[in-house]
C-alpha cells in the first residue's frame, strides 16, 4: 500500500477505497440524445424570451402557450411541427 501511495501520489483512504471497489468492465460510450428541437424553434422561445423580460426557465415554460399567438403575428407565421417543438420543451 505504501508503495502505491508513493507511485501515484494518491492519499491512503483514496487508495483503500479505489482499490476495494470490483473491476468495472469498459462499456460502450453513452449515446447521446439528438437534439428535438429545430433551430426555427429555438428562434422562437429566444424572441419569446426577449420580449418577456427575459424570465427564468421554469416561467418562460408556463408563458410560452400564452405568447406563441403573439409571436406568430409579429414572425408571420410559424410551421405546425416548430410550434409543437417550442410547446414541447422542457424549463431545463
Amino acid at each position: 500500500m505504501d508503495e502505491f501511495c508513493a507511485m501515484t501520489t494518491y492519499h491512503r483512504k483514496y487508495a483503500i477505497a479505489l482499490l476495494g471497489r470490483p473491476h468495472e468492465p469498459e462499456t460502450e460510450p453513452r449515446r447521446r440524445r439528438g437534439t428535438e428541437h429545430s433551430a426555427q424553434a429555438i428562434r422562437v422561445i429566444v424572441f419569446i424570451w426577449r420580449a418577456a423580460g427575459c424570465p427564468w426557465s421554469e416561467r418562460l415554460k408556463a408563458l410560452l402557450p400564452r405568447w406563441l399567438p403573439w409571436a406568430r403575428s409579429r414572425l408571420g407565421g410559424l410551421a405546425p411541427e416548430v410550434e409543437r417543438q417550442v410547446l414541447a420543451i422542457s424549463a431545463r
